[in-house]
């Protein structure tokens, strides 16, 4: 979950530009541009984590996800729609929330957990890299 939140963090940043945006807008009254901010910060996160991977999500990364059983199809929206799912699975999980749940086997083949983590290791550190001041 630790490397699904720096995703998060980094994730805001394709939003910027909707923020400055609403914030440059002198149309909107308070309460117009409140609810416009709420709703941009709040409403799409899936959307948010989507746009993320659509900007990282190279080949490598894609056939890594591929060949652990992450993706059936090695494109960025199916590992967005996968990532989405595992951090739900985690978060959201529990009977009859519409998310299945997850925890790993103590004993036995590669876990979810496993697998997942090189693939969100790479991005977390593809987003530090696109996304972080340089000094």
């Amino acid at each position: 979950m630790y490397l699904y939140r720096i995703l998060e963090f980094y994730a805001f940043f394709a939003i910027l530009d909707k923020i400055g945006n609403l914030r440059d807008d002198v149309s909107l009254s308070d309460l117009e541009f409140s609810r416009r901010m709420a709703e941009t910060m709040f409403r799409d996160e899936k959307g948010q984590i989507q746009r993320l991977v659509q900007t990282l999500a190279d080949r490598p990364l894609l056939d890594a996800a591929l060949d652990f059983g992450i993706i059936t199809s090695p494109t960025a929206s199916q590992l967005g729609d996968a990532l989405y799912a595992f951090r739900n699975s985690i978060v959201h999980g529990k009977y009859g929330s519409g998310f299945a749940m997850h925890s790993d086997p103590v004993i036995g083949s590669m876990s979810v957990s496993s697998r997942w983590r090189p693939i969100l290791l790479d991005l977390a550190n593809k987003s530090i890299n696109h996304f972080g001041a340089r000094s």
